[in-house]
């Protein structure tokens, strides 16, 4: 959160503190802090994917749904955006189209050199190359 202050509007800096607290437990901090990246930018994908995961957490499928197309329409791979997707699909019964989903998601070139999610996780656990 004093990153995210001290940097004020960039983007990054609020979604990064919005994931720690949600995987902290403190959904309220969490999406107090997705919600000033959508003040600041509309169109950030993960600030939409986040607070899609949380409508979910907090039982609300249809909200959850609404963001995770906002996310998933801003960035077709966006992570949040594909979690809850899959978490629909799973919940719906339809459980190897999630898991395709998810794969898919991982799979994917993302960032600098065309890595996938999956290459770059392995590489650090690996203890090998930058990420």
């Amino acid at each position: 959160d004093a990153a995210a202050e001290t940097f004020g509007d960039h983007l990054g800096s609020w979604i990064a503190p919005g994931w720690a607290w949600l995987l902290a437990g403190d959904a309220s901090r969490a999406r107090e802090r997705f919600e000033r990246v959508i003040a600041l930018d509309d169109a950030f994908s993960e600030a939409h994917g986040g607070l899609a995961l949380l409508d979910f957490r907090d039982g609300r499928p249809d909200d959850a749904r609404r963001r995770a197309d906002i996310a998933l329409r801003l960035d077709r791979q966006s992570l949040g955006g594909v979690l809850v997707r899959s978490l629909l699909l799973e919940q719906s019964g339809d459980a190897d189209a999630a898991r395709a989903m998810v794969d898919q998601a991982l799979r994917a070139p993302i960032g600098p050199g065309g890595r996938s999610l999956m290459q770059v996780v392995a590489m650090k656990a690996a203890g090998s190359g930058p990420a």
